[in-house]
């Protein structure tokens, strides 16, 4: 994830605290109704790679998200190898770009001038992964490398997260049915490029087959940021696409709100 707020941060965030409260609460919901199941561990560890169906399935992922200070568009891909439908590995390749601005200050013979700053943002992941299915619930756990590039214009010397960064990524997803008519999804994710983290979670009910609707919070930020949404999403299923349209209330650690918005795209194959 990337700032949203637009206001440099003073101190240094929290990440773990609000990712665990906002994580936990979902995930610990999945474990609880969840059966036991036995993994067959040898097959996890050293699969028949020979026996593998590669082009089994993907998923395409787009989508676009704007505040008051900022705006971000992304997009990827899933390989599902075997299919999608199935337990197994993922491949997932992401990219994105945007810009945000923040308030900055700086001494003068004048004074203390403030002004805007500019920063164009570059993201983009490698990641691997596993999904496996316990009862009613689905879980993807991802690892891979992540890429970062963040121009700040003015320069501004004083903020460590200008440039190019490379480093680790984990990230976790999870798909709870709670109901035919209800649902419970809860994704985290941290990187080691700029201390990035993030979590999420959406309550959805489905009254109709083709609709879903419900709340959605989440937390994300890095060593320079700290910030949070709440919100109510829609989403269209027809057919193999899903169309989500999204928004509500966004704050940072200095407990300004704002509005936020997003639209997001997801086709089966």
């Amino acid at each position: 994830m990337w700032p949203m707020g637009g206001r440099r941060l003073r101190r240094r965030a929290r990440p773990f605290e609000k990712l665990l409260v906002v994580f936990g609460i979902g995930f610990a919901a999945c474990l609880a109704a969840a059966p036991a199941r036995a993994f067959d561990l040898p097959a996890l560890l050293m699969p028949d790679l020979a026996a593998v169906d590669w082009m089994g399935g993907a998923d395409t992922f787009a989508g676009v998200d704007v505040t008051d200070s900022a705006l971000f568009s992304y997009g990827g891909f899933t390989l599902a190898p075997g299919g999608r439908d199935h337990d197994g590995w993922r491949f997932r390749l992401y990219a994105g770009v945007g810009h945000y601005t923040y308030r900055s200050s700086v001494e003068s013979v004048a004074g203390l001038i403030e002004f805007d700053r500019r920063a164009d943002v570059l993201q983009a992941e490698a990641l691997v992964g596993w999904q496996a299915s316990v009862g009613a619930m689905t879980a993807k756990l991802f690892a891979g490398v992540a890429y970062e590039e963040q121009v700040i214009a003015p320069a501004d010397p004083e903020n460590p997260i200008a440039g190019e960064h490379v480093g680790a990524k984990a990230a976790v997803e999870t798909w709870f049915d709670l109901a035919p008519w209800a649902w419970l999804s809860a994704d985290a994710s941290y990187a080691t490029t700029l201390d990035a983290y993030s979590g999420a979670v959406k309550l959805g009910l489905n009254p109709h087959a083709a609709i879903s609707f419900g709340p959605e919070g989440s937390v994300f930020g890095n060593r320079e940021f700290d910030a949070h949404r709440l919100g109510a999403f829609a989403r269209w299923h027809c057919g193999g696409c899903d169309v989500t349209i999204s928004g509500g209330v966004a704050g940072n650690y200095d407990e300004e709100t704002g509005g936020y918005g997003a639209l997001a795209f997801y086709r089966r194959f």
